[in-house]
């Protein structure tokens, strides 16, 4: 079963996160965190492969994440590269 990005792109503000995230963002999450997927794999095929050869940037992702704006960061980030 394959899945895909609805066409439109709703974009609904968010009160809590502050910037707008796409609903095609939310789709996804919703769907890989449903089949149990990692989202990197649905979205960012080569997101691991990125990992193992730029040591130095996971460590900044991973202080990035630690952050405590953690889910703005990656709703932000799916949205980007979702459009």
């Amino acid at each position: 079963m394959t899945w895909r990005a609805p066409q439109r792109d709703n974009v609904a503000p968010s009160a809590s996160t502050g910037p707008h995230v796409s609903s095609r963002a939310l789709y996804a999450i919703a769907f890989s965190i449903n089949n149990q997927k990692p989202i990197e794999f649905l979205l960012l095929p080569s997101f691991h492969f990125s990992i193992k050869i730029f040591p130095l940037s996971f460590r900044f992702f991973s202080v990035l994440l630690s952050s405590p704006f953690r889910l703005p960061l990656l709703l932000h980030f799916f949205a980007t590269f979702l459009r």
